[in-house]
């Protein structure tokens, strides 16, 4: 049950896509929305004499510059303000826009982010990597991405198949219950999915068939002891393993089943959790044509 929802905006087409899917959870949920808007503060030198630049500060806002923003916010918001929908709004001036969505979302304890992502364009590493990545990475509770390719009639309640990526990792897990849970509120289809991946010279080997299927059948003997029984004997589940590259497996797995969405575990967030996010979580965040949930294996609140 969501009672506190994040959804950081820039007021572009993909974070009101983002917006419409967050107010559409917070009405599932009868939840509180939070939308945020951090405005990137521009880093000016105090002084410049030759050579030398002194040391800098951050450049805040004017009275009118803000108040002009607040009332974009307001009028950005409006549509899905209407109705019985509880919806706030918040203006911070930051350097540091991903850690302060983050922190924004600690303060507040929500329960969920929703970060609209851009498209494949030459921008596509840029802002991922700089927003929508350092969230997912940073943040305490589960993100969802909402893509620009996202069906706009598909609402968070409609959902009719959930695809759960599962690596047996402790992230996996929680993505398990989060997947589990979405798709029985939803009375959605629910699909495990692992991905055994093989170097590609294996596939020269005499013995590769034998390899591969045995390593195919240890991993289903590994989901059936990981899944709850009362799981495993619902018609609405089933487990699949599939052997290949983890990201674009996952995606093929999801176009086949028209999956609505995508849930991943994400392991966590040292100084190399970059690489660890990597190949299959960052692939899809930035490739899928869904909403992508991704969960950290954190424990749950007091």
């Amino acid at each position: 049950m969501l009672t506190r929802i994040l959804c950081p905006v820039d007021f572009s087409g993909p974070s009101a896509k983002a917006l419409a899917y967050a107010a559409g959870l917070a009405r599932w949920h009868r939840a509180e929305l939070a939308v945020l808007h951090v405005q990137p503060l521009q880093i000016s030198p105090l002084l410049m004499v030759g050579p030398y630049v002194g040391p800098v500060a951050p450049v805040a806002l004017s009275p009118a510059e803000r108040a002009q923003l607040e009332a974009t916010l307001t009028r950005f918001v409006a549509d899905e303000a209407a109705g019985d929908l509880r919806i706030t709004t918040a203006l911070i001036e930051d350097v540091n826009v991903p850690g302060s969505i983050v922190s924004h979302a600690e303060s507040m304890r929500a329960d969920l982010v929703v970060l609209g992502t851009e498209g494949h364009s030459g921008f596509e590493r840029l802002m991922l990597g700089s927003v929508a990545e350092r969230v997912l990475r940073k943040a305490a509770c589960p993100v969802v991405t909402v893509p620009p390719g996202a069906p706009a009639d598909r609402s968070p309640a409609s959902v009719r198949h959930v695809l759960c990526s599962i690596d047996f990792s402790d992230s996996s897990t929680a993505a398990l219950e989060s997947a589990a849970a979405w798709s029985a509120k939803a009375g959605a289809r629910l699909t495990a999915l692992h991905v055994i991946e093989l170097p590609v010279q294996a596939s020269a080997l005499p013995e590769y068939v034998s390899l591969r299927d045995r390593l195919i059948a240890d991993a289903r003997d590994s989901l059936d002891a990981l899944i709850p029984l009362t799981l495993r004997q619902s018609r609405d589940f089933e487990t699949q393993v599939a052997v290949g590259r983890p990201g674009p497996e996952i995606l093929r797995a999801a176009e086949i089943h028209n999956t609505d969405l995508i849930v991943m575990g994400v392991r966590g967030r040292n100084a190399i959790d970059l690489a660890v996010l990597g190949s299959a979580t960052q692939h899809v965040v930035r490739r899928a044509g869904c909403p992508v949930l991704t969960v950290h294996p954190e424990p749950p609140r007091a």
